[in-house]
């Protein structure tokens, strides 16, 4: 499950839209068509009796941290990597698993080539409030002298069994084994095996590596140089009984590996070389030994294209490439349409995303868009998650956010014209959704209830902005101001959100939009799926004169502070700009910075300190910027020691 701990408000249940508490961002489960195996099921509606144990227990549904994405580890606190995920189908709550797997590198001093592979809830960041980590993770298969590795997790269709690869420190004699674990909701017991591991590829005679089950759980496909020649992809049963591999592809000029199975079991995907960076290529099973190949994209940029994981419904193939398709950029997690040979890239930050492991669970956004959750490697906001944690971490997310044109939002702004050197009030901006927003599905609030609302949350990735702007109290009233407030017209609901006005006045400064009607792009996403929302208004900023669009004093940071502080500022054109610290006495503390500065935004430092370098006390002083032709500006900062 989707997990935000909190406390909540119980809505009765309609439709299959999801319902959330008040607090925005927390959303309920509902019921959504699954897959087992790889066919359609439907949980059973929602009982009496499960009504009145959620009256008693937190909700544990959440929007993503980021849109639609949620970082899955950075709380665990292992220190040596979270890598090559693999999503455990059962036991599932709601259509999403409950547990996934990762590989760590080995704690071992001088065996870090050595993996372990660990067994973990899937707790979103946000909300992960267990009594202890052993319930958020287990090691499965760890060797403590770190002579042995275990790589390449991958769970059968049914959660029982895992197929791994066992290794050495230094990659010698890859054997393929699957061992049984127990199916249950306590992490302990789930993590427990049955029985002895059943070895199905003995090491030798080649390397076997990356075991993909078959969607009925009886076949693996696998990368190995049995041949002698190049890697190649084979299959070998294992139910009833073991069989002997069957090589599939015969190109000995290239390597295949990675293999993914098909949801309907008669194509395997897989990544070659053949034309030089890795592509991804699809052998038919359905044709006579040696099978079809086919190139899943023809016409592909020749930049390697990695790991391909099927979506549920088979019509999409997930992997991982570089950004803009450019060789020089870190990858993220794409979306191939395999008929129409559209693409998309699902990107949470400029980090690199890799190793997406597609959930089998089919989802339905309000406006009708077919998802698949998908688990992967990032790189993204580790040291901002758990500040000392290197990264890797696993995240999970999904594609709508990334892929689909955002909705109408509609915009009003007031004040919509601002006169340069005045402070006046916050800017408001009232969204609202236009009838076409609203019939996809969604309302424009900060809650759920009957429609999906709006996310309204300063996280690394903000909703709602402005020009990329956030939304936040002005500090210049003690932060009081609220950020955002939900209002209904006509019993239409509305939300008047609050900017910073030295923060637009800023943003138009900088950029010699003085005098002009400029448009203002606002945009957000909503509180589950992350669908996206975008509108404009025009807004003005006049100046008297040309020396008023000299210079403009943003609020420093931190405020209070101590001792400490950032002086942020915004230059409407090239000059010289003093900046300059006075007490509430009006006198003179210290000069911070004199001289030339280029058009656009700047910021200066400021110590606590006199022009004689001695440390001023407790109180109120005021950052004042002087521009060329008589310009002025000032802001108030707090020094608390």
């Amino acid at each position: 499950m989707r997990g935000e701990y909190s406390s909540f408000r119980l809505y009765p249940f309609r439709r299959r839209n999801p319902r959330r508490n008040l607090d925005s961002g927390r959303r309920f489960c509902y019921t959504a068509p699954l897959y087992r195996g790889r066919r359609a099921i439907r949980q059973p509606t929602v009982s009496v009796a499960l009504i009145f144990a959620l009256t008693l227990a937190p909700a544990v549904c959440s929007a993503g941290f980021r849109g639609a994405f949620d970082p899955l580890t950075p709380d665990s606190k292992i220190f040596n990597r979270y890598e090559t995920p693999s999503l455990r189908p059962l036991p599932a709550a709601d259509g999403i698993e409950r547990y996934f797997t990762f590989t760590t590198r080995s704690a071992t001093p001088g065996r870090e080539t050595s993996r372990e592979i660990w067994l973990h809830r899937i707790v979103a960041r946000a909300g992960i409030n267990l009594p202890t980590l052993n319930e958020a993770r287990v090691p499965l298969l760890r060797d403590a002298t770190g002579l042995v590795s275990y790589v390449d997790p991958a769970w059968s269709p049914d959660g029982r069994y895992l197929a791994y690869v066992r290794t050495t420190s230094t990659a010698a004699n890859p054997t393929i084994y699957v061992q049984e674990f127990m199916l249950s909701d306590n992490i302990a017991i789930a993590a427990t095996p049955v029985g002895n591991p059943t070895l199905v590829v003995p090491g030798g005679g080649g390397a076997h590596r990356y075991p993909a089950w078959s969607p009925d759980g009886a076949t693996l496909a696998f990368g190995s140089t049995k041949s002698g020649l190049s890697f190649d992809i084979y299959t070998v049963a294992v139910f009833p009984t073991v069989g002997s591999p069957v090589r599939r592809t015969f190109d000995d000029r290239s390597a295949e590996q990675q293999p993914d199975w098909s949801p309907d079991g008669t194509r395997i995907a897989y990544q070659t070389n053949f034309y030089g960076p890795d592509n991804l290529a699809i052998v038919d099973l359905t044709t006579p030994s040696p099978h079809s190949t086919s190139f899943a994209e023809p016409l592909a940029f020749p930049v390697y294209h990695r790991r391909p994981s099927w979506s549920s419904d088979g019509k999409s193939l997930y992997y991982h490439a570089p950004k803009n398709e450019d060789s020089e950029q870190l990858p993220d997690i794409w979306k191939l349409d395999l008929a129409s040979q559209s693409k998309c890239a699902i990107s949470i930050d400029l980090s690199a995303d890799s190793d997406a492991d597609v959930s089998g669970y089919l989802h339905t956004s309000p406006d009708g868009i077919e998802y698949n959750y998908f688990v992967f490697t990032s790189m993204a906001a580790g040291s901002d998650l758990a500040p000392g944690t290197p990264g890797p971490n696993i995240w999970r997310g999904e594609h709508i956010y990334n892929c689909f044109a955002p909705l109408q939002l509609g915009v009003v702004l007031q004040p919509h014209t601002l006169q340069l050197g005045s402070d006046g009030q916050n800017i408001t901006a009232s969204l609202s959704f236009p009838a076409s927003t609203q019939a996809a599905g969604y309302q424009c609030a900060s809650f759920d209830g009957p429609l999906e609302g709006v996310r309204l949350r300063n996280t690394v990735l903000p909703s709602p902005t402005l020009e990329g702007l956030l939304a936040k109290p002005d500090m210049a009233t003690g932060g009081v101001f609220p950020v955002f407030t939900d209002k209904k017209q006509s019993g239409v609901p509305y939300i008047d959100v609050y900017w910073n006005r030295r923060e637009v006045v800023a943003y138009l400064l900088e950029r010699g939009l003085v005098g002009r009607d400029v448009p203002l792009r606002f945009e957000a996403y909503s509180n589950g799926v992350g669908r996206r929302f975008r509108g404009f208004a025009y807004i003005k900023l006049n100046a008297e004169s040309a020396t008023d669009a000299a210079v403009v004093l943003l609020n420093n940071s931190p405020n209070p502070f101590n001792p400490h502080t950032t002086i942020h500022f915004a230059t409407g054109r090239d000059g010289t700009i003093a900046i300059r610290v006075f007490n509430a006495r009006g006198e003179s503390v210290r000069v911070i910075r004199e001289g030339f500065y280029p058009r656009g935004r700047h910021e200066v430092t400021w110590d606590g300190r006199n022009s004689r370098g001695q440390e001023v006390p407790s109180g109120i002083y005021y950052a004042v910027a002087h521009g060329e032709g008589g310009a002025k500006d000032q802001v108030k900062m707090v020094l608390l020691r």
